[in-house]
């Protein structure tokens, strides 16, 4: 088979987000991102808390044919993100994932049939009214 030796670029960069609230996301998977149609790199996936009293576990991983395939999961505590004493959350601090020649762990979605997908399996009794967990991957290179 003959090696490729032309270099790949990101030819679109983009972003995704989604929220975790008592109606979306408590226990069935939301979507932060769909894969571009020639796959995509996501290289950063934060999470946030507003208005929380309590701290929150937040499952994330990649989705294929309806399939979540859990890669890890992290704790998001009380206010994380919204107050300067509570840092946001760094998701993909999974050990095993692939890094980048920085030393950035990243994740590819082959294509627009794959999606970075994220769930909390918290139940109603623990939400307050307003509870909000914020799901943002500021940095997507598709190709």
């Amino acid at each position: 088979m003959a090696q490729n030796v032309n270099p790949t670029f990101v030819k679109t960069p983009n972003w995704g987000a989604t929220q975790i609230t008592t109606g979306t996301g408590s226990s069935v998977a939301v979507t932060v991102y769909t894969g571009g149609a020639n796959g995509s790199k996501i290289t950063s996936l934060i999470a946030t808390a507003l208005n929380t009293t309590s701290a929150f576990d937040v499952q994330w991983g990649i989705s294929s044919g309806g399939t979540l395939y859990v890669l890890g999961a992290v704790s998001v505590p009380v206010s994380a993100g919204t107050l300067s004493s509570v840092a946001a959350v760094n998701i993909m601090i999974t050990p095993g994932l692939a890094l980048d020649s920085d030393g950035n762990s990243f994740v590819f979605l082959p294509s627009n049939s794959y999606t970075l997908q994220v769930k909390s399996n918290a139940t109603s009794s623990t939400w307050t009214t307003g509870a909000v967990i914020n799901l943002i991957a500021p940095s997507i290179g598709d190709f």
